[in-house]
């Protein structure tokens, strides 16, 4: 403000240096002439100051408005959507005759009750075809939920339904399949399992159940592993991802000899086709024999043991039997027919799914880069305030053992596992 009066303090004394035609010359020329060089002199140092004050107003002005915009962005928006009652989540998932699907469908209702959040299933008997079908109708249709959430039985198969839901503009939240990384693009955020962990802690479990044979004499150094694994369908990418986390661990050991693939069946899912898987290699495992059996879920690792047992091998004595994830029945892991588990809890996985949604409808913001919420045993953990690309369970290793007294956000190993 000074330098502005100071501004107008220079017009006047140039005018007053100066004059006009209307003033009075002065008596004397030399001392008029001084006294308008110093005028002058004035003059100059007072402008070359207001335009300084003028630059460094311009600068605040622009520093005042960076902080209105930054305090803008970083503002968490109103709560939309599920926070406010009349939410409305569309899933598309598979089918609820599978105990786990079941149980997922169970916690997304959870959340999304205790938020005033409506879901609403379409399932499909693990047909991506199908799934593909109920996308188009429902994008055709002009459905407009506040959020999709997106389970497909064959990420690849179903690309062009997942940029379909992309470009309807509304949230696209994948769940229960990690997105192939060419794909989330389409995806706002991935939330549920990550099977690249899950087969980590199978790999985890198949190297101390070589250790623990080492231990008791049921394996002499040196002696390789015969391992079978008992697998889901080839191209469904949770199977892949298990077996890219199983070799994570043990990979480099497989390569140095210390275990032997022996055989591998597929499209083992439930106790049923876990046993057909089983029995089909039964031959190659009672001709050459067999130390560990890893099948991807307790489900199938049910029928692995029966096949076994009808087969005259025992579990728990002559081969060691690995689940990927746990199920309503821990009775195999109790009696020590299964070595151990992953605690995958399946409705644990849709009360997450939902959360996540839920969080990112309140603040719909995404953090680069993962999360993996915290194993703690007594209590839910602390939800961040914002959610990341990719938001996975924990998934800690259980021994049969260890069952009884295992807890998980507040809750036993054996209430989660039952499904």
């Amino acid at each position: 403000m000074k330098r502005l009066t100071a501004l107008f303090l220079v017009i006047g004394m140039i005018a007053a240096a100066c004059g006009s035609d209307e003033a009075a010359a002065p008596a004397d020329s030399g001392a008029a002439a001084a006294a308008a060089t110093q005028a002058a002199e004035q003059a100059t140092a007072a402008a070359n100051a207001a335009t300084a004050g003028i630059a460094e107003l311009r600068e605040q002005v622009a520093a005042l408005g960076a902080k209105i915009d930054q305090a803008a962005a970083t503002a968490a928006p109103a709560a939309t959507g599920c926070g406010d009652g009349s939410g409305e989540v569309i899933a598309f998932s598979n089918t609820s005759s599978d105990t786990y699907q079941a149980a997922w469908q169970r916690g997304m209702k959870k959340t999304a009750a205790a938020y005033g959040c409506s879901v609403k299933f379409f399932e499909n008997d693990y047909d991506q075809t199908e799934q593909n079908s109920q996308v188009q109708q429902q994008v055709g249709g002009g459905a407009s939920p506040d959020a999709w959430a997106w389970m497909p039985p064959d990420a690849a198969a179903g690309a062009a339904s997942l940029k379909d839901l992309s470009e309807t503009g509304i949230p696209v939240i994948m769940v229960n399949q990690v997105p192939p990384a060419a794909q989330m693009q389409y995806v706002t955020l991935y939330a549920g399992v990550y099977d690249v962990v899950n087969g980590r802690t199978s790999g985890e479990l198949i190297a101390q159940a070589r250790e623990v044979m080492l231990a008791d004499g049921r394996l002499t150094a040196g002696e390789p592993v015969k391992l079978a694994i008992i697998k889901f369908w080839p191209n469904f990418q949770a199977s892949i991802d298990r077996l890219t986390g199983v070799y994570s661990v043990i990979g480099d050991a497989i390569d140095a000899g210390e275990y032997e693939i022996v055989a591998e069946a597929v499209d083992a899912v439930d106790a049923v086709s876990g046993y057909d898987g089983a029995m089909s290699i039964m031959p190659i495992l009672q001709a050459g024999g067999v130390d560990i059996v890893y099948a991807q879920n307790d489900a199938s690792a049910s029928g692995v043991i029966l096949a076994l047992i009808e087969s005259g091998i025992t579990p728990g004595e002559d081969v060691l039997v690995i689940g990927g994830n746990c199920r309503d029945d821990v009775s195999d892991l109790t009696s020590g027919k299964q070595f151990g588990t992953g605690l995958q809890a399946a409705e644990l996985e849709g009360e997450f799914a939902m959360q996540m949604i839920v969080n990112y409808l309140n603040n719909p913001t995404v953090m680069p880069g993962d999360y993996e919420a915290p194993a703690t045993p007594d209590a839910y953990p602390v939800w961040p305030a914002t959610v990341s690309e990719r938001n996975f369970i924990p998934n800690p290793p259980v021994l049969g053992s260890e069952v009884d007294g295992f807890r998980l956000w507040g809750d036993s190993m054996v209430n989660w596992c039952s499904y």
